[in-house]
């Protein structure tokens, strides 16, 4: 795909990340650190890293960029190389040209180029008529469900007040050090025949760490969450009835202590995690679940993913 003659595409790279920062700042008024992009973009654990590209304005600034983060999936005992869309972003001064679209293209192509299966995603309402555009497939969207719990907002305050994080970092750890789990990784309960799901080795353990993350073992089971501001829980290792409740009953403690005002899952509707939280709240609508099929003899319809694939997460 030739470039415009407005823009230049330029594929991001290590020493490109500081374009992803300035984006960062633009879109979301978020100043995020290098070290982190640093960590999230590194996908080398899939064997891919670096797909992704930038449309650079005539005066050489970043004016948008479309990326995805290379990933494995297991079907059949055999891995797939797939990738999920992420960081998609456009500067405020340049929105309206198309570049959202022109840029997936690009992109896709050469992710198609160097051995990925297929795209997936969690649009949001604001990018979910671009993928609609760009011929992505949609299953549905998540159930999210939000449990409140009443305790000071000390979580906040620590975003907000630097100098409290490193007060509230010990705090942490000593509050959750009980439950820490001696593995480092455990199977993706979504896992089985004929279907398509995130290979949860350790190395991709270790790549999700780009957001600070514990894995707790809870009445024998394995949960893995992160607490920023809310209490996120990705995945639970083969939730069941009858120790859901004295699971919930322990995060919800540790949430109290760590001032987490919020307990925050997304899940497949009719997974086994699903099923033991719809008996207990009410879900809304959580993101829309999307992929786009770069090889034709996939069939990604199969796909099962949890919030603990997010990137996001």
């Amino acid at each position: 795909m030739a470039d415009s003659p407005e823009y230049t595409y330029l594929r991001v790279s290590e020493n490109n990340l500081n374009y992803i920062k300035d984006l960062y700042l633009d879109c979301f008024k978020e100043n995020v650190p290098l070290g982190f992009l640093k960590k999230k973009y590194d996908t080398s654990f899939a064997g891919l890293r670096d797909v992704g590209f930038f449309a650079m304005s005539q005066s050489g600034n970043p004016a948008a960029y479309y990326g995805v983060f290379p990933v494995l999936f297991t079907y059949n005992e055999k891995d797939i190389l797939a990738a999920q869309s992420g960081d998609t972003m456009t500067h405020s001064e340049h929105r309206g040209e198309g570049l959202f679209v022109n840029l997936a293209k690009h992109t896709y192509e050469f992710a198609k180029n160097n051995g990925v299966e297929f795209i997936f995603g969690f649009p949001n309402d604001q990018s979910y008529r671009g993928f609609v555009k760009l011929n992505w497939q949609f299953s549905g969207y998540t159930n999210k469900y939000q449990i409140y719990v009443t305790t000071l907002p000390l979580a906040k305050l620590s975003q907000k007040m630097t100098f409290l994080k490193p007060v509230y970092n010990t705090e942490t750890n000593f509050f959750i050090k009980k439950y820490l789990s001696r593995k480092s990784s455990f199977d993706n309960p979504l896992a089985a025949s004929d279907t398509l799901t995130v290979n949860r080795n350790k190395n991709y353990f270790n790549y999700k760490s780009y957001y600070p993350k514990h894995l707790l073992n809870i009445d024998g089971h394995s949960v893995w969450l992160r607490t920023d501001g809310s209490m996120l829980v990705g995945d639970i290792e083969n939730p069941e009835e009858d120790s859901f409740d004295k699971i919930l009953s322990v995060l919800k403690s540790i949430a109290f202590k760590l001032g987490n005002h919020k307990i925050i899952f997304q899940t497949l509707k009719d997974s086994e995690l699903d099923k033991c939280l719809s008996k207990r709240f009410t879900a809304t609508e959580g993101l829309a679940v999307g992929w786009l099929p770069l090889k034709t003899d996939l069939d990604v319809s199969k796909i099962k993913v949890s919030f603990a694939d997010f990137d996001t997460f």
